[in-house]
């Protein structure tokens, strides 16, 4: 018998479940109520996303929105009927740091991360990426294709 405390297991709940995270870490300017509910927004339509991809809305997707003095707010969407949970309160800021962290079961990295990208996209707010951005051509590298929800066969960059 093996002690499971000398076993090499390195596998987390999300690994063992076939789960999938993906994130991103940004600035948005000209931070106020509307931009929260923006940010809102987009975190349900992941969340709605998720829930038609896979049959199920299995995880969370969060979002920290904060100062550099460590004042903020969070976002927190764990079920679809409850909506977007909001905790604590931030007056509106010239420039704040956000980051969104979604960790759910049953669909594809880097569709996720696609689908996420496109919803901060659709909020419109002038937003700086600066961890998780990518670029591509549909066609040719993000393998989205003709499944991919913008419909367009162009070029783009998320940053």
């Amino acid at each position: 018998m093996t002690d499971k405390n000398t076993t090499d297991f390195n596998e987390n709940s999300m690994d063992y479940a076939g789960g999938v995270a993906v994130g991103v870490t940004g600035y948005i300017t000209n931070f106020n109520a509307d931009a929260q509910a923006r940010i809102s927004g987009a975190l349900m339509e992941i969340g709605k996303w998720i829930d038609e991809e896979s049959g199920a809305f299995l995880g969370h997707v969060k979002c920290g929105i904060y100062l550099e003095n460590g004042d903020g707010v969070t976002l927190n969407l764990t079920n679809l009927e409850n909506g977007v949970e909001v905790h604590g309160i931030l007056e509106p800021a010239e420039k704040v740091g956000f980051s969104i962290l979604c960790a759910v079961l049953d669909v594809d990295k880097h569709e996720l991360e696609h689908m996420l990208l496109h919803a901060l996209e659709d909020t419109f707010l002038d937003i700086e990426l600066t961890k998780g951005s990518h670029s591509h051509k549909h066609d040719d590298h993000c393998g989205c294709g003709d499944n991919c929800k913008c419909g367009n066969h162009h070029e783009h960059h998320h940053h």
